[in-house]
């Protein structure tokens, strides 16, 4: 039964052939990585029964890591705080069938910046599925940033817990956004939805 028990938790190669090989006993991250490995972005080696990974690269910094890489807006005066802004929202137009409308934030904490909000807001925006990009640092040391969400597909967390059975993309959307901006201060957030697209093969 022990022996059961270690070729259950033990990565093995069940076939091989001239152009093929077969694993066994992948979790579904080991799965992922080692499709990643074709793409340069690990070395992968066996260790004691499972893979052991590596970063083919220097992985980036975690947005609120590096604090070097904290963004360098105007700090609140003490009369300011951390006050709360309510974002004014424009009229959305509404959406065709086809459309997938995509999230994107900037000036995360808007202009009411701390070290703590900002981790606190970043944190949330990664839990809704959100992924940071960021711009190479200039030579002044400064940098910009986009938080986003490429579709309410992707929505993760709390934010999937609100909008992610609901059909309708009008109203999921503007129940994201309503409760987006409940959770988050930022300075500006967009709605896109496509002008061009690649059309399907015929």
């Amino acid at each position: 039964m022990n022996d059961d028990m270690d070729s259950i938790k033990r990565v093995s190669i069940v076939s091989h052939g001239p152009d093929s090989v077969e694993f066994k006993g992948l979790t579904e991250e080991e799965v992922e990585k080692m499709q990643g490995m074709l793409g340069g972005g690990y070395y992968v080696r066996g260790d004691n029964g499972r893979l052991s990974f590596t970063h083919g690269w220097q992985p980036q910094p975690h947005p609120f890591e590096d604090t070097e890489m904290l963004p360098f807006w105007r700090r609140p005066t003490p009369s300011e705080g951390e006050r709360a802004t309510t974002p004014e929202l424009f009229e959305l137009e509404k959406l065709e069938d086809h459309t997938l409308p995509s999230i994107s934030i900037q000036h995360l904490c808007g202009y009411h910046y701390s070290e703590e909000g900002y981790q606190r807001n970043a944190r949330t925006l990664e839990s809704f599925g959100f992924e940071c990009m960021r711009s190479r640092r200039g030579d002044d040391g400064r940098y910009w940033e986009i938080w986003y969400l490429p579709g309410l597909w992707a929505v993760e967390g709390e934010l999937k817990k609100m909008v992610g059975k609901i059909r309708d993309r009008q109203n999921a959307l503007e129940l994201a956004l309503d409760f987006i901006r409940t959770q988050v201060s930022f300075g500006t957030l967009d709605v896109c939805v496509q002008r061009l697209a690649m059309p399907n093969p015929d």
